[in-house]
């Protein structure tokens, strides 16, 4: 690791980045889940139970869409809100 004191790299999401558009809709939910769901399987199949059962609870996603939530509901947006509540208990 090297500190310098001149800016050699800046890094900025724009609105129309893959993941600056993913994150704006519930689809990235939807793909979590999948995912997740996937590896608690591979690792049930491997003995792995514990690794499992955190992949099946799928915390951080479930936060993420907490915040969603609110979010849309500071908002306004009661569709939207709704949306994201529903990954909170899938």
């Amino acid at each position: 690791m090297l500190i310098a004191d001149h800016l050699v790299f800046c890094y900025r999401r724009h609105a129309a980045s893959a993941s600056a558009t993913a994150a704006n809709g519930d689809l990235r939910f939807a793909q979590e889940a999948l995912l997740l769901d996937a590896y608690a399987q591979k690792f049930s199949i491997r003995g792995w139970g514990v690794a499992a059962r955190v992949a099946r609870r799928r915390v951080i996603p479930r936060l993420n869409a907490l915040v969603a939530a609110a979010t849309s509901l500071a908002k306004g947006r009661m569709r939207e809100t709704i949306r994201y509540c529903r990954y909170l208990f899938v």
